[in-house]
């Protein structure tokens, strides 16, 4: 009868073990700064206290199972709720028990504790993941350490000693574990489902709210008209006090957008899902803020046209702001950038050109010898050209930036390269380079404008015979090619077998002002490539780029026959 009853009051301590938890879960909800390891430390030492006074067979005999909640204590509450238990268990046998500490003693309670926190570590940290099987399991673990932990030791057993005792002890043990494990299963379920819904609850009230700040229904009758705007959820200042018809609507819309929004409306009313951007007036402050509209069409039952929509507007204002407010930052830094590369190479471009200009006019007046005379005029002639070429590309750069029409023509690759090579053959000549071009017959003419195609093949070549050493090759080719969509494409390809460009260099070498010859030893701003690329596709076409050091480059200009 003492079983009995011992038991029953052990069971009562276990059913209180779900509510402290529950208590401490929630406390730990409202204070996240107070530690739940800490609380369910607490809560365990607590009823291994009342275990230690609630013996299971007599109380003269003081044979209790404080000892499962060991285990338990580590599993649901880590290492440091463990050691608190652990702790409070051997401080209650030796100073109110005076109970004699043996190592068998001392193994069997760290054995227990370092199981549950072994399965918290090693298997499931929540009871809750656990089945009644491995719950059986691990109770089967638990008898098997009380039985063979004293046997190891030679220690008194009451297996051996009062088998009847014992078994009443094992059965105890078994109703105690598998009843705080059902116990605590419950409660973590339960606490498990709350968050859930918490998560869910939050959720779905973070999506309302940030999905819209306004919902409204519009009413449309048989022939595509708005007969009415109603409110039905307003947050902050709102948009729409009462119910308005297709007049007051247009008042509430940006003057910019309101053909937009008639569109938004026409489509509603065809069945189509819609979103849009508009600029709608705030009725509290007058004011016009940016707004992400969703509009959702909803079907008559009977007759078969959209007769009301649900509307859900979400305030971008911010976004927008931001948006801008970034674009225009980025469009500063780029000017700036491009006004600081100009501003460094033309300070060198400009002003050797120029010293030199000055230089040889100093020369000029002070020589009577006609041959130097002549010779100061070349050098004079060949610095303007340069200039005249330098400020020509920078020209055409803005032209096509700003995209300004220019009159085009019916144009003849071969004919513009047959143009520009007697140039280049001379100065190829003087450092023993060879020209050579190979043309197709027959090519089909571009529309264009000559001064952007001129230009763009004139880059082209000078740079293959700039960059070629003596002894090299420079070839001309121009093709018939067709494009990915199948349309006919004339190429001009530009071979050498110059110094070539490495990988870091291509990456760059369409970027404006952008020179690869940072001693800045050969003459140009660094404009050539950049002025191809934007000719290619101001025309719709491209230009592709191949180089290897040591070996040579080869460019590939691309352009949509007429």
């Amino acid at each position: 009868m003492d079983t009995v009853v011992s038991i029953a009051q052990n069971c009562i301590v276990v059913l209180a073990l779900g509510f402290l938890y529950d208590a401490s879960y929630r406390l730990h909800l409202h204070r996240p700064k107070i530690r739940l390891d800490i609380l369910l430390g607490g809560i365990f030492s607590l009823l291994i206290a009342i275990m230690h006074f609630t013996p299971v067979l007599h109380i003269n005999l003081d044979i209790h199972v404080a000892f499962v909640m060991l285990t338990y204590s580590s599993l649901v509450g880590g290492v440091v709720a463990g050691i608190m238990s652990l702790l409070i268990y051997v401080g209650i046998d030796v100073f109110i028990f005076s109970d004699p500490i043996t190592i068998e003693y001392l193994i069997l309670l760290l054995s227990l504790t370092g199981l549950g926190y072994a399965l918290r570590v090693g298997y499931k940290s929540s009871v809750s993941q656990y089945t009644v099987t491995e719950l059986l399991a691990v109770c089967f673990v638990l008898i098997s350490l009380m039985i063979l932990i004293p046997l190891v030791f030679n220690a008194p057993s009451l297996l051996f000693n009062a088998p009847i005792l014992f078994l009443g002890l094992i059965t105890t043990v078994f109703l105690v574990f598998m009843f705080t494990g059902v116990v605590l299963r419950r409660t973590m379920t339960l606490h498990q489902s709350e968050a859930a819904l918490l998560a869910r609850s939050a959720y779905e009230g973070f999506l309302s709210k940030a999905i819209s700040d306004e919902i409204f229904q519009i009413t449309f009758d048989n022939k595509q008209q708005v007969t009415g705007v109603e409110p039905l959820l307003l947050q902050g200042n709102g948009t729409f006090s009462t119910p308005i018809g297709l007049e007051n609507w247009r008042t509430l819309v940006h003057p910019e957008d309101i053909s937009n929004t008639e569109s938004f409306l026409k489509q509603l009313f065809l069945g189509e899902t819609m979103i849009a951007e508009l600029r709608i007036k705030i009725v509290a402050t007058g004011l016009y803020e940016w707004r992400r509209v969703y509009g959702m069409p909803i079907k008559h039952p009977v007759e078969d046209y959209v007769y009301r929509a649900y509307i859900a507007s979400k305030d971008i204002s911010p976004e927008k702001s931001a948006r801008f407010e970034h674009e225009a930052a980025q469009l500063e830094r780029e000017r700036v950038a491009i006004l600081k590369a100009f501003s460094l190479q033309s300070e060198h471009q400009f002003r050797t050109p120029l010293s030199s200009i000055h230089t040889n006019l100093y020369l000029l007046r002070k020589v009577s010898d006609e041959q130097k005379r002549a010779r100061y005029l070349n050098v004079i002639e060949e610095q303007a050209r340069l200039l005249m070429e330098l400020v020509e590309s920078l020209s055409l750069l803005t032209q096509i930036e700003i995209r300004n029409e220019l009159t085009e023509y019916s144009l003849n690759i071969n004919e513009i390269v047959q143009g520009l090579l007697p140039r280049y053959i001379k100065e190829a000549e003087a450092k023993k380079v060879t020209i050579e071009a190979v043309l197709a017959e027959k090519l089909p003419k571009l529309r264009g404008n000559p001064l952007y195609i001129k230009s763009s093949i004139h880059h082209l070549i000078r740079n293959a015979v700039a960059y070629t050493p003596s002894g090299g090759n420079v070839t001309v080719i121009t093709r018939v090619t067709q494009n990915i969509m199948g349309k006919k494409a004339i190429e001009l390809v530009v071979e050498d077998t110059g110094v070539g460009m490495s990988d870091k260099v291509l990456a760059h070498a369409f970027e404006r002002f952008y020179r690869a010859d940072v001693a800045q030893t050969s003459s140009g701003l660094g404009l050539g490539l950049p002025l191809v690329k934007e000719v290619a596709l101001y025309y719709g076409g491209k230009v592709n780029l191949f180089s290897t050091i040591g070996k040579g480059t080869v460019v590939v200009l691309s352009l949509p026959v007429m």
